[in-house]
C-alpha cells in the first residue's frame, strides 16, 4: 500500500509534468518496486518533455523577434518559429552529402535556438513544464530542458550539466568537440578542451555522450574563465561539473526541483522526488544534498548525515556540504 508521501508525490508529479496518466502507468502501483517506479517516473518525464516541445508558443517573445521581413503571429509555435522541421531535412541532406557544412550548420542552428529561448522571461520558479507552457517564463532547469528538446529534435548532441544547482547543456556537434552552451547566457558560450579539465578529457565526456550511462559523472573544471561564467561560484569554490545524458539529467534536475519546492509544505512528497531521483545512484552530488536537507527537516538526522557524506564522496572540496554534514554530526553525535 502506498504511504501518504508517495500519493502525494504522485499528484504532485502529475501536475509538474501536465499529463494524464494512464492507469498502467501511475506510480502507485508499484510502490515496492523502486527500479520500475524509476523506469515510469522517467517515462512520464519523457511525455512532458514532448508536450513542451510541441505546445511551447511564442506570445512572450513574438515582439522580440519582429522583424521588417517576418512579423510571427503570437499564435505561433516555437517550433514552427524556429522552423525546425525544414532544419531537420536540410541537416540530414548535410550529414549524407556535406559532412564539414554539417558541422558549421548544428552549431549555427543550436545558437539560433539558443538565442530564441534566451529571450523568455526570467522565473527562478519557472521549471515545471506545464507552468513554462502556460506563462511562458523560465529558468534555467526550464530552458536547458525546452533546449534540449529542441536539439535532439534536429539529433544535435549534447549533454546535460549542473553547476553548483545551475543547470545548462554542452553542445557536442558531428565534430566531438565540446561547448559550454548555456540556453540562458549566450555570451557565456566558450569551447571546453583538455587543459580545462581535471583528470578528464574531453574525448572521456564526448565518450560519455556516445555511451551513456544514467548516473552520469563529475569533473572539476580547472580554468578560472568559468567561475565567471557561474557567478555562484565564490573564489573558494571548487568548480565541479555534473555531466549527464540530457532526459536523466533534467529528470534529475526537475524531480529535484520538486523535492526543494515541496520542502517544507509536503515534505514526505519532497523526499520521495529526492528517493527516485537517487534511486540509480548517481554522481551529482546536490541531489544527495537535496535529500539531506528533506531528511534534516523531518528529524531523520542519521539519514541525512548519511546523504551528505555521499554528496561529499562526489565533491569532498564542497565546504557548503561540510558545514551541512558537521551540523548533522552535532545532531546525531553531540558537540
Amino acid at each position: 500500500m502506498a504511504t501518504p508521501g508517495e500519493e502525494q508525490f504522485s499528484l504532485v508529479w502529475q501536475a509538474t509534468l501536465g499529463t494524464h496518466v494512464r492507469t498502467d502507468e501511475n506510480l502507485l502501483d508499484m510502490p515496492d518496486d523502486p527500479q520500475k517506479k524509476f523506469d515510469r517516473s522517467l517515462d512520464m518525464f519523457r511525455q512532458g518533455k514532448r508536450r513542451l516541445l510541441e505546445e511551447m508558443g511564442i506570445r512572450s517573445v513574438s515582439t522580440k523577434i519582429s522583424t521588417p521581413a517576418y512579423t510571427p503571429s503570437p499564435n505561433e509555435r516555437l517550433m514552427d518559429a524556429l522552423r525546425i522541421d525544414a532544419r531537420k531535412q536540410m541537416l540530414a541532406m548535410l550529414e549524407k552529402s556535406h559532412p564539414d557544412t554539417l558541422i558549421t550548420e548544428e552549431k549555427r542552428i543550436a545558437r539560433c535556438i539558443q538565442l530564441m529561448i534566451s529571450l523568455y522571461p526570467r522565473n527562478n520558479e519557472a521549471y515545471r513544464p506545464l507552468s513554462i507552457k502556460l506563462n511562458e517564463t523560465l529558468n534555467c532547469t526550464g530552458a536547458s530542458m525546452l533546449g534540449s528538446a529542441l536539439l535532439t529534435e534536429l539529433n544535435i548532441k549534447h549533454l546535460q550539466a549542473t553547476v553548483h544547482r545551475h543547470a545548462l547543456l554542452l553542445l557536442v556537434p558531428s565534430d566531438r568537440e565540446l561547448y559550454w552552451w548555456d540556453m540562458l547566457n549566450p555570451q557565456n558560450n566558450c569551447e571546453i578542451t583538455d587543459h580545462d579539465l581535471e583528470g578528464f578529457s574531453v574525448s572521456d565526456l564526448v565518450e560519455h555522450r556516445d555511451k551513456p550511462t544514467s548516473q552520469g559523472l563529475t569533473v572539476q573544471l580547472t580554468s578560472e574563465s568559468f567561475r565567471k561564467r557561474n557567478r555562484s561560484w565564490t573564489l573558494a569554490d571548487p568548480m565541479y561539473m555534473h555531466i549527464s545524458p540530457p532526459d536523466y539529467g533534467q529528470h534529475r534536475a526537475l524531480l529535484a526541483s520538486t523535492g526543494y519546492a515541496f520542502k517544507n509544505t509536503l515534505p514526505d512528497a519532497a523526499l520521495e522526488a529526492f528517493n527516485i531521483a537517487t534511486h540509480d545512484q548517481p554522481l551529482d552530488a546536490y541531489v544527495y544534498y537535496g535529500k539531506g536537507c528533506i531528511l534534516a527537516t523531518l528529524h531523520r538526522h542519521q539519514e541525512a548525515l548519511d546523504a551528505y557524506e555521499e554528496a561529499l564522496w562526489i565533491e569532498p572540496e564542497n565546504q557548503f556540504f561540510k558545514k551541512a554534514r558537521l551540523q548533522e554530526f552535532v545532531y546525531v553525535y553531540g558537540g
